[in-house]
């Protein structure tokens, strides 16, 4: 159905994030639903880009991933927006004053990685070490992105 990606942005950002933060007292507020969006979508990023080395067999079985169905510039393009969403969030929510001002500075800054990690979409899966390298490079952006989130979270909550 093609619904993989935002599944998968809801089921490993959304609904993991606000429910544990509900379940330790947190209101359920558009501040905590668009903190687990921003780590959603870093999610997200991560089966979008290994959609990619498998392009041709998922089309071969019929398989109608994002990658399959708009091509590798699409794909590109997506995986970018959601990373610009993603450090928009936390940028808005830093303006909003729902996060210490410097927080933004890392998600921005993660922003050269997906550039890069973009670029190895568009030259495709025919580029084995470029594509491996840009699937290493999401996984470090979801996983510092995330972690420093959190951490950052905590660090106003317990200072």
């Amino acid at each position: 159905m093609g619904l993989g990606e935002a599944t998968i942005a809801v089921a490993f950002g959304l609904l993991p994030v606000t429910g544990a933060a509900w379940l330790q007292g947190a209101p359920i507020d558009a501040t905590l639903i668009l903190f687990s969006i921003a780590i959603g979508g870093w999610v997200e990023n991560i089966l979008l880009i290994n959609e990619v080395p498998d392009m041709e067999a998922d089309s071969a079985s019929g398989k109608r991933t994002f990658p399959v169905r708009f091509g590798l510039a699409a794909t590109a393009n997506l995986y970018l927006a959601v990373n610009i969403a993603a450090a928009g969030i936390v940028f808005l929510l830093t303006m909003l004053g729902k996060l210490p001002i410097l927080v933004p500075l890392l998600p921005i800054g993660l922003l050269a990685l997906a550039f890069k990690a973009s670029a190895g979409i568009r030259r495709g899966p025919q580029d084995r070490d470029t594509m491996t390298k840009s699937i290493e490079t999401t996984l470090a952006i979801q996983m510092i992105g995330s972690v420093w989130l959190v951490g950052c979270l905590l660090f106003g909550v317990w200072f």
